[in-house]
């Protein structure tokens, strides 16, 4: 099945994002740059060059105006992507692997490598540039990050299979999981705010209750690396890329197995559904940004990408259940 793809990067495609109006893409690569893209026409729109290392990371501001990324280089940028212009920068002690904007746009927190290869968080300020908070240094190498919806925690992956909920507020610790048998690739927080989802290279999906630190379900199904997960807008689908090259979408209803939207002869390091919930990108080590479509019940069409607008999260979260070996157990 052939799909719609855009072309133009000279390596691989680290990590992609939607604008918040849905317009414009952005890509990430180890061709030091970063892409913006319309999405409708698939037009090339301008190249961000910068960063003297691989792009490893990207991310729209809430309102659209910025983007962010992060790199090999250890640095931090903030663009005015509309002017083409870079507006500040932030250097960590070794390469950045996450970026994540506060759901109110104050705040953006970049995850790299300190000295020592510990873990290394940086929040900044963005109402006073260049005010930066380094976070207390982890163990081990973060390689994802993502804020509640109400902005009031932040959730980290490491290499070590660990997550935490900080109270970046008061750079406190708020709940440790031990979540993975091997690095956290991706945190996403369900939209109604009250569940974390985990994944990772053990190829597990887990979701977490962010009241009690419980496992509340895994969804199960996927022998390889989990490398990449969006939820849609509303939660009512999930999408993750493997290391396998599989890109696979599913809803989140009781009975539902997974829909195979197509296998890439490589690796899959992101994916990203569109605001309006009506495509998926995904990108990895085929240099390119294939997008996806899915049609109601299920009919995959032959080109762009993903679905009918998601169902709410239902009162009570519907899942495969499965044994709890493994369980995390919170620090007494």
């Amino acid at each position: 099945m052939r799909n719609h793809m855009l072309q133009g990067h000279a390596g691989s495609i680290w990590s992609v994002a939607f604008s918040p109006d849905g317009k414009v893409l952005a890509s990430a690569s180890e061709d030091q740059t970063v892409k913006l893209w319309d999405r409708k026409s698939g037009q090339q729109l301008a190249t961000l060059e910068g960063h003297l290392g691989g792009v490893n990371t990207v991310a729209f501001s809430p309102r659209g105006r910025f983007l962010a990324s992060g790199g090999q280089d250890g640095l931090v940028k903030l663009w005015d992507w509309i002017e083409q212009k870079e507006c500040a920068f932030q250097e960590h002690g070794g390469a950045v692997n996450a970026v994540a904007f506060s759901p109110d746009g104050h705040c953006l927190a970049s995850a790299g490598v300190a000295p020592r290869q510990q873990g290394e968080i940086l929040l900044w300020d963005l109402g006073t540039m260049p005010a930066v908070t380094s976070m207390a240094a982890h163990g081990h190498e973060v390689f994802c990050l993502a804020f509640s919806p109400d902005g009031h925690l932040l959730a980290i992956g490491d290499a070590n299979g660990n997550v935490k909920l900080l109270n970046h507020r008061e750079n406190s610790v708020q709940d440790r999981l031990s979540a993975h048998k091997g690095p956290v690739r991706s945190l996403l927080f369900h939209p109604h705010g009250r569940a974390l989802l985990s994944a990772g290279e053990d190829g597990k999906l887990r979701f977490w209750e962010l009241a009690s630190g419980a496992e509340l379900a895994r969804l199960t199904g996927n022998t390889y690396g989990v490398m990449a997960a969006s939820f849609s807008p509303h939660g009512g689908r999930l999408a993750i890329g493997c290391f396998d090259g599989q890109v696979k979408c599913r809803r989140m209803a009781p009975n539902r197995s997974w829909e195979l939207l197509g296998r890439n002869e490589q690796a899959v390091f992101g994916v990203a559904f569109s605001p309006d919930g009506r495509q998926l990108a995904a990108v990895g080590m085929d240099n390119n940004i294939t997008l996806w479509r899915t049609a109601p019940r299920k009919q995959l069409l032959p080109h762009n990408v993903v679905g009918t607008p998601s169902a709410p999260w239902p009162r009570r979260p519907h899942f495969e259940q499965s044994p709890v070996e493994g369980m995390a157990r919170r620090p007494a």
